[in-house]
């Protein structure tokens, strides 16, 4: 059974410490979140302007069970029956997603399955090492190029932009996907489309709308995660920009996301108005990290630890010193109350 939460009703939930009831433990809360300008009366995407997104909500699970083993990149499967192959389909990519445990919302792509088991092709800076006996993982479709922004779209001048994980201060694009009215055409590689190249919660990501015509909306829903967020950070060996974003489905203050325990005095979170027009934007929030609190670099000079991240907006993490890789791993406010 699915029970259907607005996230602005979770939100409030959550800050009000509300319970929903014993039958909580036996629902998925499954909803929407808009993206991009979320003004009242303001398109998602004015035109000739570029918004940051990344991932609020995951798809509708499939298959939910307990491993019974890890063994490499296998994860075994208590009394699955799979048909061979069928969650390893590239056309049709799944996420492996552990849900449970030490290693609480670890996202994996499926590589191949056989009848009882996954193998997960894991993310860099992670691994299933931790993964145990009696964890609960699920299958679900992943969001992809093609499936994440629908095709309510203008016909032309619309791009979608990753960045690399880990690169120098204001990265240039690592892929550029073009939308041609009916596929998503990758414009750095191959020139063909590719509709299913796999997005990943927790990555940022910029939509470019070139057109003269507004995007009116940008709607994602799926199922509110109820795991850990958990996103690798890679090593850098000097001042850095890590595209990365909290994974929730509503915002997250920055002083409870526990971004704090793996950066470093000195380091910032880069924030951009999805609100105002053109390209290339500067960012209109900084945070700096001084050892204890997140200190708004552009308004107040003052900490601003309840500043929002998540819900579906995109950030940049500058590391501005040598760093270890490391996983940001927390537990969203809200999701106890589910």
């Amino acid at each position: 059974m699915k029970t259907y939460i607005p996230y602005s009703l979770i939100l409030a939930a959550a800050s009000a410490g509300m319970a929903f009831g014993a039958e909580t433990a036996y629902t998925t809360p499954v909803g929407y979140v808009s993206l991009g300008d979320t003004t009242p009366g303001q398109p998602a995407v004015k035109a000739n302007t570029d918004v940051y997104l990344s991932v609020p909500v995951l798809k509708s699970s499939e298959f939910t069970g307990a491993v019974s083993g890890v063994a490499g990149n296998v994860i075994s499967i208590t009394g699955a029956a799979f048909t061979a192959g069928q969650f390893s389909n590239p056309a049709n990519p799944y996420y492996v997603v552990v849900e449970s445990g030490t290693k609480s919302g670890l996202v994996a792509v499926v590589s191949a399955n056989g009848t009882g088991d996954v193998t997960a092709m894991v993310q860099v800076g992670d691994s299933l090492t931790g993964v145990a006996s009696g964890d609960r993982v699920t299958l679900r479709k992943a969001w992809t190029v093609g499936s994440f922004l629908g095709s309510s779209l203008p016909s032309s001048g619309v791009s979608l932009f990753t960045l690399p994980a880990t690169g120098a201060p204001n990265p240039s694009a690592e892929n550029i996907y073009d939308w041609d009215g009916t596929n998503w055409v990758d414009n750095v590689n191959t020139g063909a489309p590719a509709d299913n190249d796999i997005l990943y919660p927790g990555e940022t990501l910029i939509l470019r709308n070139a057109s003269a015509t507004p995007i009116a909306s940008l709607v994602v829903s799926g199922e509110v995660l109820k795991a850990n967020e958990r996103i690798p950070l890679g090593a850098v060996s000097g001042p850095s920009d890590l595209a990365v974003s909290y994974f929730g489905a509503v915002g997250e203050p920055i002083g409870t996301s526990s971004l704090g325990s793996v950066v470093a005095n000195g380091d910032s979170l880069l924030g951009f108005d999805n609100s105002a027009p053109g390209f290339n934007k500067a960012a209109s929030v900084i945070l700096d990290f001084d050892g204890t609190n997140w200190v708004d670099n552009v308004n107040t000079g003052a900490p601003d630890n309840g500043f929002l991240i998540g819900g579906g907006q995109g950030f940049i993490l500058r590391r501005n010193s040598p760093a270890a890789a490391q996983v940001w791993s927390d537990q969203a406010t809200y999701v106890p109350s589910l």
